[in-house]
């Protein structure tokens, strides 16, 4: 029984399909865990006989906080196109882990999951698989003979800093995969790049962080400009809305 006492067990979890979980009460006060709204509840207990093994959700460190920063600040202009890529990197890595391409599928869902695990249906994670996909078109170069592993082998694009984007990577996917604890990715970033650009540029952090394709309001830009902007600079003072 709760009995309006603080419960001793974590707020949210992840079970081992990377399916996110969130604490409740149910109807006889009791805590429990429910994966989705109207959906079935478990106890810790029992969630993690039929699902475990469970990881704690736990707060970014401040470690790594400061070392995407430093990272942020290696990249420059190049910081949101790097970060994109960095998340791709890691999709491709997870989806690969499942079968890949082979089992495109299974193994697509199994790693968009992974990135959303900390907070499934937010809407900085919906934005997520969106960010991947335009950091697909990153990490892939077009070559004469079209084969998928070679246009990944010649990339990344120019506008990316390919050394920054493999160490955020390193870090993003210890996130997801460490069996200690799971790291949400998407509202982190959103924090993290945000503070970082109104820290270091103030007003003008967007233009210092993202290349002049990435300006929402200018005559030309990527069609992904908007999504990127609404991500990566939404925890800004300086955010306006495109």
């Amino acid at each position: 029984m709760h009995s309006g006492t603080p419960s001793p067990l974590p707020g949210r979890v992840v079970d081992r399909d990377n399916h996110g979980w969130f604490l409740t009460a149910d109807a006889e006060s009791r805590y429990v865990y429910v994966h989705m709204q109207g959906g079935a509840t478990h106890t810790y207990t029992d969630l993690s006989d039929a699902h475990g093994p469970v990881r704690p959700v736990v707060a970014l460190s401040r470690t790594d906080a400061d070392a995407l920063h430093a990272l942020l600040a290696r990249a420059g202009r190049k910081a949101i196109t790097t970060l994109a890529a960095a998340l791709e990197l890691v999709h491709h890595r997870l989806r690969e882990s499942h079968g890949g391409l082979e089992r495109y599928a299974e193994s697509d869902a199994y790693a968009r999951t992974t990135l959303t695990a900390g907070r499934p249906g937010s809407w900085e994670s919906e934005l997520i698989h969106e960010v991947v996909l335009f950091g697909n078109g990153l990490n892939l170069v077009d070559t004469p003979a079209g084969d998928v592993a070679q246009q990944r082998a010649h990339g990344p694009h120019r506008r990316v800093d390919a050394g920054v984007r493999d160490e955020i990577a390193a870090i993003i996917e210890r996130w997801v995969t460490d069996p200690a604890g799971y790291t949400e990715v998407a509202e982190n970033l959103a924090g993290l790049v945000s503070g970082f650009a109104d820290e270091q540029y103030g007003a003008d952090g967007w233009t210092r962080i993202a290349d002049q394709w990435l300006d929402p309001a200018a005559a030309v830009h990527n069609a992904e400009a908007g999504v990127l902007y609404r991500l990566f600079y939404s925890r800004s003072a300086h955010y306006a809305s495109v």
